[in-house]
């Protein structure tokens, strides 16, 4: 086998992994089904971080070779053939690191469908706040004797256990387990007899969060009570993610304007590309009056607290062409129409700019542009106090496909609330 098609052959089982996994998510109501699906992700995981080594280790090899052609070759007799063969093998290694570091990203989607599937968005919001910096799983000491632990837990009846390390979302201890609606966290640690020695970390954080969220206290540092007084039962458009995804696939490009102040845009990257496609859709919104926020559907980014793409109601192969990006499926909310429709509720609306940290992270939506953009909103209630709307609604908007209506009417209670306090 060539090296290219190593390349299209890691690609292709990606592919297949995905699926089967896609096709398996919605029988999760089944322990061994459950535990079954996170065994394999933790197993598809590890590979793909010994390929990833392994090829890291070979481009390295490649390169010393490559420098020490040229340091010891004179300049005008370069080998150029057998530089552009390394250079060629270098691109092969380089786009079989990208197959298997979007086969982790996208697995690792999946195990967090997994924790919205059985806990809710406060306490996920909660349990991976400040995450630590990302490490291998095949560098884990004592990742067997984890396993062994997992399994354990998941004999019991009546629970729900999740491997942390499976998830973007869960950040404390090793393993999050739900049993008779109370939360427990693990961390595991190896005995010198090699069994599992299930322990409740003794550290303030974990306690303090299982404390909070068995609500056994009423606050704890660093933790919030709720995102939103939730009063209305949450809507999204899915009936215009469907229609304007299915006309991509047949048209090559589709777009709508939802609720006056959210744009879908879709496209297959085969016939038109970012540009091309913004253009195309006509926006009315002029960049002298338009304050928008972009997200990409399909792309996970480090810390936002939304509901993955894996989790909506598409097709297993609507959702295979946008995790692998042969459909795009891109959401601006222009602020400006949103805030009228808290104006005409008597709320005075503001806009601020917004870090740099949050518009390099929403900037990096494989190359699509983020220009002219106004992010953190303050809603003035009838006491003169600003309600101020960060990340959590906005861009549940724009990642969700929430409907605009529900968020309204939930910043409207909560900022009601926040009136009456005062």
């Amino acid at each position: 086998m060539s090296r290219d098609m190593s390349c299209v052959s890691v690609e292709k089982s990606s592919e297949n992994i995905i699926r089967s996994l896609l096709m398996e998510l919605p029988k999760i109501a089944d322990p061994k089904i459950r535990r079954g699906i996170q065994l394999r992700i933790l197993s598809e995981i590890a590979h793909s971080e010994r390929q990833i080594r392994k090829a890291n280790r070979q481009k390295d090899e490649l390169k010393n070779q490559t420098k020490h052609i040229i340091q010891n070759a004179r300049p005008t007799l370069l080998p150029r053939r057998e530089l552009r063969k390394l250079t060629s093998r270098i691109k092969l290694l380089d786009r079989k690191l990208f197959a298997h570091g979007r086969r982790i990203d996208i697995l690792r989607l999946l195990g967090t469908s997994l924790a919205y599937s059985f806990l809710d968005r406060t306490t996920i919001l909660n349990l991976g706040a400040n995450p630590p910096p990302r490490s291998y799983l095949i560098d884990k000491e004592g990742l067997s004797t984890e396993i062994k632990a997992f399994n354990q837990l998941s004999s019991s009846n009546g629970s729900v256990v999740i491997l942390n390390d499976i998830t973007n979302c869960l950040t404390i201890g090793d393993i999050t387990r739900v049993q008779n609606d109370q939360l427990e966290l693990y961390e595991v640690k190896s005995s010198s007899t090699d069994r599992p020695v299930l322990k409740t970390r003794q550290i303030n954080r974990m306690k303090t969060a299982t404390d909070f969220l068995n609500k056994q206290i009423e606050s704890g540092p660093g933790y919030q009570k709720r995102i939103l007084d939730v009063e209305s039962e949450e809507t999204h458009n899915w009936k215009y993610l469907l229609e304007v995804l299915a006309d991509a696939k047949t048209d090559g490009f589709s777009y709508k304007i939802v609720e006056g102040c959210l744009a879908y845009i879709a496209y297959r990257t085969d016939s038109v590309d970012l540009e091309e496609a913004v253009e195309r859709a006509e926006l009315p919104w002029s960049k002298a009056s338009s304050a928008l926020l972009v997200g990409s559907l399909g792309r996970h980014i480090e810390g936002l607290n939304v509901r993955p793409l894996t989790l909506f109601p598409l097709e297993v192969g609507t959702t295979l062409d946008i995790l692998f990006g042969r459909i795009k499926f891109i959401t601006l909310l222009n602020l400006v129409p949103f805030a009228e429709l808290f104006k005409k509720r008597g709320f005075e609306v503001r806009f601020g700019r917004p870090s740099p940290s949050i518009v390099e992270r929403l900037g990096s939506l494989g190359g699509e542009h983020l220009e002219n953009i106004d992010y953190k909103v303050q809603i003035f209630g009838k006491s003169g106090t600003p309600y101020i709307v960060e990340e959590g609604p906005l861009l549940r908007l724009v990642y969700e496909c929430l409907s605009v209506n529900t968020v309204i009417q939930d910043l409207v209670c909560a900022i009601g609330k926040m009136d009456e306090q005062q």
